[in-house]
């Protein structure tokens, strides 16, 4: 008879104890509220961008990666939209002829010329960003790495029409890793 009281015990008190511990969890309120504006900033506080939208880099790592935002920075008077992730910001490929991402620095030549921003790359050194040389002439290479989303890509085989890159600055040099989101109002 004590056997069978302690079974039909056991139910009630496992659905108590369920709800006392869960209570807490399930009593509490979230609070949610609209966020109007986005800046990314540096680890020193400062100010890298407000963002416009963002980009998944699943094309790049082919894994599922987070959303990162999109800034829009003003370099030597131009404008220059840029991605931005924990440690380092990108766009567009970097493209080499070289199989580790060393030598003369390249951009794809089949970007659209109708676009309002130019086309630019960010790689090595820290985060250089790279800007096609004005009125280059695009030819062909042997495309062997490409530089995306702060990594090398190597052992491509692959013949693309570029345009040679110049470097404009090291990011690095304005602002210091990591970066982090700062909600307003």
């Amino acid at each position: 008879m004590t056997r069978k009281l302690l079974e039909f015990a056991v139910l009630p008190l496992t659905v108590l104890a369920c709800l006392l511990f869960s209570a807490p969890v399930f009593g509490q309120r979230a609070t949610v509220k609209p966020v109007v504006q986005v800046t990314v900033v540096d680890s020193k506080g400062k100010i890298v961008g407000h963002t416009l939208g963002g980009v998944g880099l699943n094309f790049v790592r082919f894994v599922n990666d987070p959303f990162e935002p999109t800034v829009l920075l003003k370099v030597n008077e131009r404008l220059i939209a840029l991605h931005v992730a924990k440690n380092y910001f990108f766009q567009s490929q970097l493209l080499f002829e070289s199989e580790n991402c060393l030598g003369n620095f390249w951009v794809s030549a089949s970007f659209d010329e109708d676009s309002l921003l130019p086309l630019v790359a960010v790689g090595p050194p820290g985060n250089t960003l790279y800007l096609s040389q004005p009125n280059a002439a695009s030819r062909r290479i042997a495309l062997k790495s490409l530089f995306i989303a702060g990594k090398c890509i190597p052992n491509f085989s692959s013949n693309i029409e570029a345009i040679p890159a110049e470097p404009l600055i090291d990011l690095d040099t304005v602002f210091t890793p990591p970066f982090s989101l700062r909600a307003g109002p």
